[in-house]
């Protein structure tokens, strides 16, 4: 019985597995052998074996001259999908820039056309034409579908119009990439930019020589669509000329929307770089509202981009002193205009001390009356924060004056509910701008300060919860704030923990509390402090409360997930359980999901197109597709497969997600959070092309189709590119490492340099390459100096004082998970290795001997032993003397005697309990890994 598209997708869900498929695709094909559905099947599973592309090609390209032709829309967009990629894949040096699926695979689709006598019909195909194509950016397909559906005259001619014009622009930007990356330009690129502007031109114009007069512009989504096409060829002056002076019907428009108008133009000047232009268009549109009968109030409200893009435009238009005095004359007639008025939005009060700042005026006075003003509202101190840190160190200590002995002034003498709110708000607001002013500006804050400061915290964050007032929330995390900050700067004792430990215990003491279980970003920040305690169970449960909606998790995701194969890559069962695996395949299909739906929205008939949206939904799109939180996902997910001993680009990151009280061109606040750098675009282009490349090949994974070329091509670009911080290619790679990765880097490559030479590698580029020979002398080395570093951690541990260890840390977790990865590896690799050992006709046969071969296999044990040694060591010291450690710790400092207010004695113990459990199953993941 014949197949249809119904009875495909049945099988293909029937027989997931490609062995059981193949057994019945052939046994069908020997009854139907020209079956297209199942032909197509046939190609697919080929394609997901990597198998010879000529051999898919073999099978997809008869349809073109099949007779009769194939009619079923479903089938024709899985065969033009199926025959894109095997076109790619045959001709890899074509495969990024292919644009089209070329004459066979349209002749298809013209075959299925001449057999539909329908004009619906046939409009009806090409729209599906139009849709497959774009879904795989074959631009050069969309113009083709277009200019056939306009032969059958479509319902909405406009929709058609501009669409061309889109696939015009976006055919001619592919074939521009094309020649920015080596490959021989096609400059058919500029007739189809010109075909784009002048069509767009004819439709604002209302030109002769549109088709219609209906496709004319009329409307805010055309001249939107306008700016796009305009801006994208750089026609930004003649973008501006046209709207200058718009034609007669579109007067009223533009009179209706001026201010929409004007902010896309200075958006687009922006866009491109044209300062000059976006300097006049900022100062006509601020000197226009400053007029008696302007409204600048809308201005300050609804349009602060023009006063951002101006300030950023003037000192790259004029020289400083004019900069200056054109500041100057702003600032003046804005206060002669706002001090008339008498209007004292937080708008206008927040535009005067911008424009303050930048005049050269002093900026204290309107500080202190905005301060009092808005100290209530819990955006007082991101509003002032820049303000506050570029005032002089005069200014500043006079603004802290000013706001303590206010804040102590509303202290209540008759206490009221409003009165004490009000007064828990001030002192607040006065603790936010003191860890500004005090800890984060200063290069080298004192730690006595810092201390003082978080004491102060706690102290009041005891009255706030007394008084049941949601401020206490936000006078918690200042206090955190601060005790992760003295944390930092602790380094009497290296290896101790107080002031981190007493900050992960009074998030932990606030998440028992089910009002404030709501805070995400307490709730993220709990998380992220628990992690780098390496309580794991603990973080994941607080992570849960964090409610990270589905199109959150590409952005806030990192704080839980980043590098958690070295931390955490063993499923914990019980109450508490978690799988950081099941997380990173629930953000993986999270992130797919969203590119799913903005697909659905994007990639619509060619009748509801909406062409004016499309360029931000492709840049969207594009961004879920190359999302570096996915990527990352992926790759920690191999990792935690290969230590369980399973065989088988973007930044989104939202830093904001946790709490940051630090000066803004600073951004040190990371640090507080997160001990090992985020994963970056380079890291991702360094581990997929190295070492995922050299575990695959050891593991025996396949490896797929273009792997390595196409991460090679990332990681050169990565590496080449100029972020004008002067670090070389190799520093920028090493800025992106944690530290455990730092420490077992020439570990690693000693290795790589041997499976290189066993599986025939093009040599990495490297600033010091080695023999094999050497790299098995330096290897050896290299984990003999591994396990004298574990053994001090043993010897050190019979001491009174153990110096060498905390409690338990992600640090110290990742340092063990980091080598027993690579001690997994070296196992893996003995048995390739004894192979060429014992075969003389091997070219390697004379530099790998048995013995070398024996005693790096024998030095892996070692290390593996010792490790597991270690962790058992931990979980009994943590099991005999964790929790007295931690009753001690949480008591240090004056900051522990403010905890004592919050934190009961019975609160620690039963804090303290769930630590020392949560220590122990993170150490316990250690001894699951197995070598052999």
């Amino acid at each position: 019985m014949a197949y249809n598209w119904d009875k495909l997708c049945k099988a293909q869900r029937d027989y997931p597995k490609p062995k059981y498929a193949l057994d019945t695709i052939g046994k069908h094909l020997k009854k139907r052998p020209g079956d297209p559905y199942v032909l197509a099947w046939k190609a697919s599973i080929l394609l997901s074996q990597d198998g010879n592309t000529q051999d898919i090609l073999n099978i997809l390209t008869p349809f073109a001259t099949r007779q009769p032709p194939i009619t079923d829309l479903s089938l024709l967009s899985y065969s033009y999908k199926l025959l894109l990629e095997a076109t790619r894949r045959h001709d890899f040096k074509t495969s990024l820039y292919l644009g089209t699926v070329g004459e066979l695979g349209l002749k298809i689709w013209q075959n299925a056309a001449k057999m539909l006598s329908n004009r619906t019909a046939r409009l009806e195909l090409w729209s599906e034409l139009f849709v497959a194509a774009m879904r795989q950016d074959c631009w050069e397909d969309v113009r083709f579908a277009i200019v056939q559906a306009n032969k059958e005259s479509p319902a909405s001619k406009k929709t058609a119009y501009y669409s061309f014009i889109l696939a015009n622009q976006l055919a001619a930007e592919h074939k521009i990439k094309i020649g920015g990356a080596g490959a021989i330009p096609d400059m058919s690129y500029k007739i189809q930019l010109g075909v784009a502007h002048q069509k767009m031109k004819d439709a604002f114009e209302g030109s002769p020589r549109l088709p219609d007069q209906a496709v004319r512009v009329s409307d805010m989504r055309d001249l939107r669509f306008m700016t796009f096409i305009y801006s994208r060829q750089n026609r930004i002056d003649e973008l501006f000329d046209a709207w200058s002076k718009p034609p007669p019907v579109l007067k009223k428009l533009f009179d209706d929307h001026r201010m929409d108008i004007l902010i896309s133009l200075v958006k687009v000047a922006h866009g491109a770089g044209n300062w000059a232009t976006a300097a006049g268009m900022c100062v006509q549109i601020v000197q226009k509202e400053l007029e008696p009968d302007g409204n600048i109030a809308h201005v300050c409200s609804t349009a602060w981009s023009i006063w951002s893009t101006l300030l950023e435009a003037m000192p790259l238009v004029y020289p400083q002193h004019e900069v200056m005095r054109r500041y100057a004359a702003i600032y003046e007639s804005f206060q002669k205009k706002t001090l008339n008025t008498g209007i004292q939005t937080r708008a206008i009060q927040l535009t005067r001390l911008t424009l303050s700042v930048y005049a050269g005026q002093s900026s204290l006075p309107l500080a202190k009356t905005f301060w009092l003003d808005n100290f209530s509202r819990r955006t007082c101190f991101f509003d002032l924060r820049r303000v506050v840190a570029l005032m002089s160190t005069e200014h500043m200590k006079e603004f802290h004056s000013f706001i303590s002995a206010n804040a102590r002034a509303r202290i209540p003498d008759m206490p009221s509910e409003i009165s004490t709110r009000e007064w828990l708000l001030a002192e607040a607001s006065v603790l936010q701008f003191e860890y500004l002013m005090f800890v984060s500006i200063p290069e080298n804050p004192e730690v006595e300060l810092i201390e003082a400061h978080a004491t102060a915290s706690l102290k009041l964050y005891h009255i706030a919860t007394q008084v049941q007032d949601e401020v206490a929330c936000d006078i918690a995390i200042v206090a955190v704030m601060s005790l992760l900050r003295l944390h930092l700067l602790n380094m009497e004792k290296p290896f101790s923990t107080p002031p981190q430990l007493q900050a992960a215990m009074l998030l932990r003491h606030l998440l028992s509390d089910e009002t404030f279980r709501n805070a995400r970003q307490l709730a993220l920040l709990s998380t992220r402090v628990h992690l780098n305690l390496g309580l794991g169970t603990i973080a994941f449960e607080h992570y849960g409360y964090a409610k990270v909606k589905e199109m959150l998790n590409d952005t806030t995701s990192w704080v839980l997930l980043s590098r958690i194969s070295q931390a955490h890559p063993f499923d914990v069962k019980g109450p508490r359980g978690f799988s950081a695996d099941e997380e990173l395949a629930k953000v993986i299909g999270t992130i797919d999901k969203m590119e799913g739906q903005l697909g659905d929205f994007l990639y619509r008939d060619l009748q509801d197109f909406s062409y004016d949206t499309a360029f931000d939904l492709l840049d969207l799109k594009r961004q879920e597709r190359s999302s570096l939180t996915k990527h990352a996902c992926m790759i920690e997910r191999r990792r935690i497969a290969r230590l369980k001993d399973y065989v088988d680009m973007s930044a989104n990151y939202d830093f904001s997600a946790l709490p940051n009280f630090d000066f803004v061109e600073k951004q040190n606040s990371q640090r507080i959070f997160i001990e090992h750098p985020p994963v970056t675009a380079l890291w991702v282009a360094n581990y997929r092309s190295h070492h995922d490349l050299i575990s695959r090949l050891i593991f025996k994974e396949p490896v797929p189709f273009a792997f390595r070329k196409t991460m090679d091509n990332l990681l050169i670009q990565e590496m080449s590119d100029q972020d004008g911080t002067g670090r070389t290619p190799e520093g920028r790679r090493r800025q992106c490492q944690s530290r455990t990765e730092q420490r077992y880097e020439k570990l690693f490559e000693f290795l790589a340099t041997i499976a290189a030479e066993v599986y025939d590698l093009q040599p990495r580029f490297s600033e010091n390459p080695v023999s094999i020979a050497s790299a098995f002398i330096k290897l050896n080395f290299q984990l003999e100096d591994c396990y004298e570093t574990y053994r001090f951690f043993i010897d050190d541990a019979h001491s009174e004082e153990p110096v060498s260890r905390r409690l338990c840390s992600e640090h110290d977790l990742m340092h063990s998970y980091g080598l027993l990865e690579i001690l997994v590896l070296v196992a893996r690799f003995i048995p390739t290795l004894r192979g060429i050992a014992r075969d003389k006709s091997h070219k390697l046969y004379l530099v790998i001997s048995k013995a070398n071969v024996d005693r790096l296999l024998e030095k892996a044990r070692d290390c593996y032993n010792i490790v597991r040694t270690v962790a058992e060591k931990d979980i009994d010291r943590m099991k005999k003397t964790g929790m007295s450690r931690l009753r001690k710790e949480v008591r240090e400092r004056s900051t522990g005697q403010a905890l004592r207010a919050i934190l009961s004695d019975k609160d620690v113990e039963t804090y303290a309990k769930g630590y020392v459990e949560s220590a122990i199953e993170a150490f316990s993941g250690i001894l699951k890994v197995k070598l052999e």
